[in-house]
Protein backbone atom coordinates (compact mmCIF):
# COMPACT_ATOMS: atom_id res chain seq x y z
CA UNK A 1 0.00 0.00 0.00
CA UNK A 2 2.71 2.47 1.03
CA UNK A 3 4.82 1.48 -1.97
CA UNK A 4 1.92 2.16 -4.34
CA UNK A 5 1.35 5.52 -2.69
CA UNK A 6 5.00 6.48 -3.20
CA UNK A 7 4.84 5.39 -6.83
CA UNK A 8 1.75 7.53 -7.46
CA UNK A 9 3.30 10.57 -5.77
CA UNK A 10 6.50 10.12 -7.75
CA UNK A 11 4.53 9.83 -10.98
CA UNK A 12 2.59 13.01 -10.19
CA UNK A 13 5.80 14.92 -9.39
CA UNK A 14 7.38 13.69 -12.64
CA UNK A 15 4.38 14.78 -14.74
CA UNK A 16 4.16 18.11 -12.94
CA UNK A 17 7.88 18.73 -13.50
CA UNK A 18 7.52 18.03 -17.21
CA UNK A 19 4.62 20.43 -17.43
CA UNK A 20 6.49 23.13 -15.52
CA UNK A 21 9.32 22.78 -18.04
CA UNK A 22 6.76 22.99 -20.84
CA UNK A 23 5.32 26.20 -19.40
CA UNK A 24 8.79 27.72 -19.07
CA UNK A 25 9.46 26.88 -22.72
CA UNK A 26 6.09 28.34 -23.72
CA UNK A 27 6.91 31.57 -21.88
CA UNK A 28 10.26 31.86 -23.66
CA UNK A 29 8.61 31.23 -27.03
CA UNK A 30 5.91 33.83 -26.35
CA UNK A 31 8.43 36.50 -25.40
CA UNK A 32 10.58 35.65 -28.45
CA UNK A 33 7.53 35.96 -30.69
CA UNK A 34 6.69 39.30 -29.09
CA UNK A 35 10.07 40.69 -30.15
CA UNK A 36 10.25 39.06 -33.57
CA UNK A 37 6.66 39.38 -34.82
CA UNK A 38 5.00 42.80 -34.52
CA UNK A 39 1.52 41.47 -35.26
CA UNK A 40 -1.81 42.34 -33.61
CA UNK A 41 -2.19 41.25 -29.99
CA UNK A 42 -5.39 39.33 -30.66
CA UNK A 43 -3.35 36.89 -32.76
CA UNK A 44 -0.93 36.31 -29.89
CA UNK A 45 -3.06 36.97 -26.79
CA UNK A 46 -0.53 35.55 -24.34
CA UNK A 47 2.01 38.08 -25.59
CA UNK A 48 -0.42 40.87 -24.73
CA UNK A 49 -0.98 39.35 -21.30
CA UNK A 50 2.76 39.11 -20.62
CA UNK A 51 3.10 42.87 -21.04
CA UNK A 52 0.87 43.53 -18.03
CA UNK A 53 0.84 40.26 -16.10
CA UNK A 54 4.10 38.78 -14.84
CA UNK A 55 2.15 35.99 -13.14
CA UNK A 56 1.29 34.52 -16.56
CA UNK A 57 3.71 31.54 -16.46
CA UNK A 58 2.08 30.35 -13.22
CA UNK A 59 -1.37 30.80 -14.75
CA UNK A 60 -0.34 28.77 -17.79
CA UNK A 61 0.82 25.99 -15.46
CA UNK A 62 -2.53 26.11 -13.69
CA UNK A 63 -4.35 25.85 -17.02
CA UNK A 64 -2.43 22.67 -17.82
CA UNK A 65 -2.93 21.04 -14.40
CA UNK A 66 -6.42 22.06 -13.31
CA UNK A 67 -9.66 20.18 -13.95
CA UNK A 68 -12.25 21.31 -16.50
CA UNK A 69 -14.46 22.34 -13.62
CA UNK A 70 -11.81 24.67 -12.18
CA UNK A 71 -10.99 25.93 -15.66
CA UNK A 72 -14.66 26.83 -16.17
CA UNK A 73 -14.67 28.70 -12.86
CA UNK A 74 -11.58 30.73 -13.79
CA UNK A 75 -12.84 31.51 -17.29
CA UNK A 76 -16.14 32.69 -15.82
CA UNK A 77 -14.32 35.07 -13.49
CA UNK A 78 -12.22 36.49 -16.32
CA UNK A 79 -15.31 36.95 -18.52
CA UNK A 80 -16.97 38.77 -15.63
CA UNK A 81 -13.99 41.12 -15.39
CA UNK A 82 -14.43 42.06 -19.05
CA UNK A 83 -18.17 42.60 -18.57
CA UNK A 84 -17.65 44.80 -15.52
CA UNK A 85 -15.12 47.09 -17.20
CA UNK A 86 -17.08 47.34 -20.45
CA UNK A 87 -20.24 48.18 -18.48
CA UNK A 88 -18.44 50.98 -16.65
CA UNK A 89 -17.05 52.49 -19.86
CA UNK A 90 -20.39 52.10 -21.68
CA UNK A 91 -22.26 53.95 -18.93
CA UNK A 92 -19.64 56.71 -18.82
CA UNK A 93 -19.83 57.07 -22.59
CA UNK A 94 -23.62 57.35 -22.42
CA UNK A 95 -23.27 60.30 -20.03
CA UNK A 96 -20.36 62.06 -21.71
CA UNK A 97 -20.70 61.32 -25.42
CA UNK A 98 -24.21 60.11 -26.22
CA UNK A 99 -25.99 62.58 -23.92
CA UNK A 100 -29.48 61.63 -25.06
CA UNK A 101 -31.78 59.10 -23.43
CA UNK A 102 -33.74 58.61 -26.65
CA UNK A 103 -30.57 58.03 -28.68
CA UNK A 104 -29.27 55.67 -26.02
CA UNK A 105 -32.50 53.67 -26.17
CA UNK A 106 -32.18 53.49 -29.94
CA UNK A 107 -28.57 52.26 -29.71
CA UNK A 108 -29.58 49.67 -27.11
CA UNK A 109 -31.72 47.74 -29.60
CA UNK A 110 -31.34 43.98 -29.55
CA UNK A 111 -29.45 43.44 -32.81
CA UNK A 112 -25.67 43.16 -32.71
CA UNK A 113 -23.34 45.01 -35.06
CA UNK A 114 -22.46 43.20 -38.33
CA UNK A 115 -19.58 40.81 -37.74
CA UNK A 116 -19.81 40.92 -33.95
CA UNK A 117 -20.33 37.50 -32.30
CA UNK A 118 -23.76 36.26 -31.29
CA UNK A 119 -24.20 36.81 -27.57
CA UNK A 120 -26.69 33.99 -27.03
CA UNK A 121 -25.64 31.20 -24.67
CA UNK A 122 -24.24 28.04 -26.23
CA UNK A 123 -26.21 24.81 -26.05
CA UNK A 124 -25.67 23.15 -22.68
CA UNK A 125 -24.87 19.89 -24.51
CA UNK A 126 -21.97 21.49 -26.41
CA UNK A 127 -18.78 19.52 -25.77
CA UNK A 128 -16.38 21.38 -23.50
CA UNK A 129 -13.57 21.56 -26.08
CA UNK A 130 -15.97 22.90 -28.72
CA UNK A 131 -17.18 25.47 -26.22
CA UNK A 132 -13.59 26.56 -25.63
CA UNK A 133 -12.97 26.87 -29.37
CA UNK A 134 -16.15 28.86 -29.98
CA UNK A 135 -15.41 31.21 -27.10
CA UNK A 136 -11.85 31.64 -28.35
CA UNK A 137 -13.35 32.76 -31.67
CA UNK A 138 -15.89 35.07 -30.04
CA UNK A 139 -13.37 36.68 -27.69
CA UNK A 140 -10.83 37.08 -30.54
CA UNK A 141 -13.41 38.89 -32.65
CA UNK A 142 -14.21 41.11 -29.68
CA UNK A 143 -10.51 41.96 -29.40
CA UNK A 144 -10.50 42.97 -33.09
CA UNK A 145 -13.38 45.39 -32.50
CA UNK A 146 -11.73 46.84 -29.39
CA UNK A 147 -8.44 47.21 -31.27
CA UNK A 148 -10.21 49.33 -33.88
CA UNK A 149 -11.90 51.48 -31.23
CA UNK A 150 -8.55 52.05 -29.56
CA UNK A 151 -6.73 52.91 -32.80
CA UNK A 152 -9.40 55.44 -33.78
CA UNK A 153 -9.38 56.96 -30.30
CA UNK A 154 -5.60 57.33 -30.31
CA UNK A 155 -5.76 59.26 -33.59
CA UNK A 156 -8.64 61.47 -32.49
CA UNK A 157 -8.30 64.97 -31.07
CA UNK A 158 -11.59 64.62 -29.21
CA UNK A 159 -11.33 65.35 -25.49
CA UNK A 160 -11.54 63.82 -22.97
CA UNK A 161 -9.88 60.79 -24.50
CA UNK A 162 -11.08 57.23 -23.85
CA UNK A 163 -7.74 55.67 -24.80
CA UNK A 164 -6.99 54.53 -21.26
CA UNK A 165 -10.50 53.09 -20.89
CA UNK A 166 -10.21 51.03 -24.07
CA UNK A 167 -6.74 49.84 -23.05
CA UNK A 168 -8.16 48.74 -19.73
CA UNK A 169 -10.81 46.67 -21.52
CA UNK A 170 -8.03 45.08 -23.60
CA UNK A 171 -6.12 44.27 -20.41
CA UNK A 172 -9.14 42.25 -19.24
CA UNK A 173 -9.70 40.51 -22.59
CA UNK A 174 -6.21 39.14 -23.21
CA UNK A 175 -5.81 37.05 -20.03
CA UNK A 176 -9.11 35.33 -20.88
CA UNK A 177 -8.12 34.82 -24.51
CA UNK A 178 -4.70 33.52 -23.49
CA UNK A 179 -6.17 30.99 -21.06
CA UNK A 180 -8.64 29.81 -23.70
CA UNK A 181 -5.79 29.37 -26.18
CA UNK A 182 -3.62 27.42 -23.75
CA UNK A 183 -6.53 25.19 -22.71
CA UNK A 184 -7.36 24.37 -26.34
CA UNK A 185 -3.77 23.59 -27.26
CA UNK A 186 -3.26 21.56 -24.09
CA UNK A 187 -6.20 19.35 -25.13
CA UNK A 188 -4.59 18.75 -28.51
CA UNK A 189 -7.25 20.65 -30.47
CA UNK A 190 -6.84 23.20 -33.28
CA UNK A 191 -7.47 26.89 -32.82
CA UNK A 192 -10.31 28.21 -35.01
CA UNK A 193 -9.41 30.41 -37.98
CA UNK A 194 -10.13 34.09 -37.42
CA UNK A 195 -9.66 36.96 -39.85
CA UNK A 196 -9.25 40.65 -39.20
CA UNK A 197 -11.81 41.17 -41.99
CA UNK A 198 -14.58 40.05 -39.64
CA UNK A 199 -15.07 43.73 -38.77
CA UNK A 200 -16.73 45.29 -41.80
CA UNK A 201 -15.07 48.20 -43.59
CA UNK A 202 -18.19 50.31 -43.08
CA UNK A 203 -17.64 50.10 -39.32
CA UNK A 204 -13.99 51.08 -39.61
CA UNK A 205 -14.43 54.07 -41.93
CA UNK A 206 -16.47 56.49 -39.82
CA UNK A 207 -16.18 60.14 -40.80
CA UNK A 208 -17.35 62.08 -37.75
CA UNK A 209 -16.89 62.05 -33.99
CA UNK A 210 -20.63 61.56 -33.52
CA UNK A 211 -20.77 58.45 -35.72
CA UNK A 212 -17.67 56.98 -34.09
CA UNK A 213 -19.08 57.56 -30.61
CA UNK A 214 -22.32 55.82 -31.54
CA UNK A 215 -20.39 52.92 -33.08
CA UNK A 216 -18.21 52.58 -29.97
CA UNK A 217 -21.24 52.67 -27.70
CA UNK A 218 -22.84 49.85 -29.73
CA UNK A 219 -19.63 47.81 -29.53
CA UNK A 220 -19.47 48.28 -25.76
CA UNK A 221 -23.12 47.30 -25.45
CA UNK A 222 -22.48 44.14 -27.46
CA UNK A 223 -19.38 43.34 -25.37
CA UNK A 224 -21.38 43.59 -22.15
CA UNK A 225 -24.06 41.21 -23.42
CA UNK A 226 -21.59 38.72 -24.90
CA UNK A 227 -19.39 38.44 -21.83
CA UNK A 228 -22.39 38.30 -19.52
CA UNK A 229 -23.47 35.26 -21.54
CA UNK A 230 -19.98 33.69 -21.48
CA UNK A 231 -19.71 34.22 -17.74
CA UNK A 232 -23.11 32.61 -17.26
CA UNK A 233 -22.18 29.61 -19.43
CA UNK A 234 -19.06 28.78 -17.44
CA UNK A 235 -20.77 29.56 -14.16
CA UNK A 236 -23.49 27.04 -14.99
CA UNK A 237 -20.91 24.41 -15.96
CA UNK A 238 -19.03 24.90 -12.69
CA UNK A 239 -22.21 24.84 -10.60
CA UNK A 240 -23.54 21.72 -12.35
CA UNK A 241 -20.24 19.89 -11.84
CA UNK A 242 -20.21 20.86 -8.17
CA UNK A 243 -23.70 19.40 -7.73
CA UNK A 244 -22.63 16.19 -9.47
CA UNK A 245 -19.62 15.88 -7.15
CA UNK A 246 -21.83 16.34 -4.08
CA UNK A 247 -24.23 13.67 -5.35
CA UNK A 248 -21.37 11.23 -5.97
CA UNK A 249 -19.98 11.81 -2.47
CA UNK A 250 -23.24 10.96 -0.72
Amino acid sequence: MFFNFVVEISRYIFVATLKVCSVSLISIILMTQARANPIPHWMQPCRGSLDSNRELPLQLLETILISDNELARQLGIKAGNVEDKATSVRDQMADERIQSTDLQDFLDENTTLPGFPDHRALNIRTRFIERLREDYRRVSVTAIFVEEMLADEEHSAYSPSYTSHFRHIESKIYPLLCQLKMAILNKGAQLPHISNDVMHTSLRNVDTHALRHMRDYRILKDIVRLFHSIQGDYGNIHAEDQVNVQVENR
